[in-house]
């Protein structure tokens, strides 16, 4: 009896997983990741080595340069495993991670992904700062009831991120923000967390952004993936990729639905994960989506080590 290989689903991580000196063992240990850092300094006119491993996290945590490291890191990673591990079929990746897939699947080569994170970031990070907002993690209450919250509060706010059982992230004008979130904890979360972001992301705070952004990709080149790659904004795979500027645009302003699209590919595949960046953070949202989802965290170079060596 001949047995089925599981088919395999890397997941790339998103803003606010960055931290000083991320990604500093995987730039020791493998050549590959190192000649990551080194293109996409040259490409982006950034040192992404000072970026990564030597920026003060005040610092790092600005939109522009906190996408731009999260990215490098995560294509360090991948550029590891396309050497010397099994191609996956499926890809996906939360917000900024969504881009990073597009890169890893082959919809934009590596030269255009920094061009395009660094464009990203540069204009969500003025447009945060010309229009104030904030975000909140809502923790312990239904999506429901926050939704609901949201629709009975003053002023915008919003959910924004989808992205686990009772975890739903809800941007919005800041006073709006923070009224909305002291409801949630009346009506019983167990936490309402304010993150540590300069704006209202994936809301229509980001319009300004989102307009910047797609006339720029309109000069970018988008080709057909190499393998299926999946929607934070419709859940399901994406299909149509002659409308990537438009589509990418629209990314921005949109909810991240991450807990329905990590169901829909258990739902139609069931694969095993691999998350690639610098944290646990999409580990831990898959166990709490689906407690028998396999995960393999590959943010530490002897996880990667690991994974070459025993193909798992």
């Amino acid at each position: 009896m001949i047995m089925q290989m599981k088919k395999k689903c890397f997941l790339f991580e998103g803003q606010g997983t960055q931290f000083p000196g991320m990604g500093r063992d995987i730039y020791q240990s493998f050549e590959a990741a190192k000649e990551v850092f080194a293109l996409g300094s040259q490409v982006t006119g950034i040192d992404l080595v000072k970026l990564c491993h030597e920026t003060k996290e005040e610092e790092l945590n600005r939109t522009n340069n906190a996408q731009l490291a999260v990215f490098t890191v995560s294509m360090a990673i991948f550029s590891v495993l396309e050497k010397e591990f099994s191609i996956p079929d499926f890809y996906a990746g939360f917000s900024l991670g969504e881009c990073s897939a597009l890169c890893a699947a082959g919809v934009v080569s590596i030269e255009d992904g920094f061009e395009i994170i660094k464009k990203r970031g540069e204009v969500m990070q003025n447009c945060a700062l010309s229009q104030k907002g904030a975000m909140y993690a809502i923790i312990g209450l239904d999506d429901e009831i926050v939704e609901e919250i949201c629709a009975d509060a003053k002023g915008y706010v919003t959910a924004a991120n989808y992205n686990c059982p009772m975890q739903l992230v809800i941007a919005g004008d800041e006073d709006s923000a923070e009224k909305a979130a002291n409801e949630c904890i009346k009506k019983g979360a167990a936490r309402a967390v304010r993150l540590p972001v300069s704006g209202a992301f994936h809301t229509k705070h980001m319009q300004q952004a989102a307009q910047q952004f797609y006339e720029y990709l309109k000069g970018v080149k988008f080709s057909k993936p190499k393998g299926i790659v999946y929607s934070n904004v419709y859940q399901g795979e994406i299909n149509d990729f002659s409308v990537m500027p438009e589509y990418l645009a629209k990314h921005i302003i949109s909810p991240v639905r991450w807990k329905m699209e990590i169901g829909r590919i258990i739902e139609t595949s069931n694969p095993v994960f691999y998350e690639l960046g610098c944290s646990k953070t999409l580990s831990g949202f898959n166990r709490k989506i689906d407690k028998n989802a396999v995960t393999y965290n590959l943010s530490a170079a002897g996880a990667i080590k690991g994974l070459i060596g025993g193909e798992k």
